[in-house]
């Protein structure tokens, strides 16, 4: 700007230049500083949203011990090739009964020394009943008796195999926490090996056994976990 009292358009220029050009970098300067604040500050939970999750981590953790204590009865039926005996095992297993509803039957194990209808129960903390009691406590939750459910899965095979051999009901406590109920064949799963060790007398023929098994298999269906569920609300179960 000239001091000659003369107005220099070209030195206002200039400056105005200089200063749109400070204001745009203070301003970019702020937008980056929001932006930074804003990646740094975490997300906050409402107490509904953590307790949903902490909830989702329990049903999580708690279906990867069943899993784990599935894979370990089965380890335990298919042992290494100097401690294996004849046997068939299904697992997993949807049979269908006479009346049309559908069971889901964790192990159907075949031995010479008899067959054995498994359920693993996953339940955590205390459990308690009674093997007439039509409910068990668990955890303050009533949860249909095992047992019974057990009772229906082994109508359910006898309805295909005939009325004999005879049957043996286990209940696997996947917890450990079998103790308080003491109830003949329900079990801990730390002592499922010892259980199932005590069955010596020959009972079923090898033949038979594949007889057995061959009526299972080719009686087995296909079905998803929703439509067994789906199935089961449509009898009452």
């Amino acid at each position: 700007m000239s001091f000659n009292g003369n107005f220099d358009w070209g030195d206002a220029w200039v400056m105005y230049s200089i200063w749109s050009a400070n204001e745009r970098r203070i301003r970019r300067y702020e937008e980056e500083y929001e932006e930074q604040q804003k990646a740094q500050q975490k997300p906050r939970l409402s107490e509904e949203n953590k307790a949903r999750i902490k909830d989702i981590s329990r049903d999580v953790e708690n279906k990867l011990k069943g899993i784990e204590a599935e894979e370990k009865i089965h380890s335990y039926l298919n042992p290494g090739p100097f401690a294996k005996v004849p046997h068939f095992e299904l697992k997993n297993t949807y049979l269908v009964d006479t009346n049309g509803m559908s069971h889901e039957i964790d192990f159907i194990e075949i031995r010479e020394t008899g067959i054995f209808c498994i359920e693993v129960k996953n339940w955590s903390g205390s459990v308690r009943g009674g093997r007439q009691e039509k409910y068990w406590n668990v955890n303050g939750n009533l949860r249909r008796n095992p047992c019974f459910q057990n009772d229906t899965h082994i109508r359910a095979i006898h309805d295909i195999i005939g009325k004999k051999p005879h049957i043996t009901s286990v209940i696997v406590m996947a917890q450990n926490n079998a103790r308080p109920i003491n109830i003949d064949g329900v079990i801990n799963l730390s002592d499922f090996r010892s259980f199932m060790s005590q069955f010596t007398e020959k009972v079923i023929s090898v033949d038979e056994m594949g007889r057995i098994y061959s009526l299972l298999k080719n009686a087995s269906v296909k079905m998803s976990r929703e439509q067994h569920l789906e199935n089961i609300r449509k009898y009452g179960k």
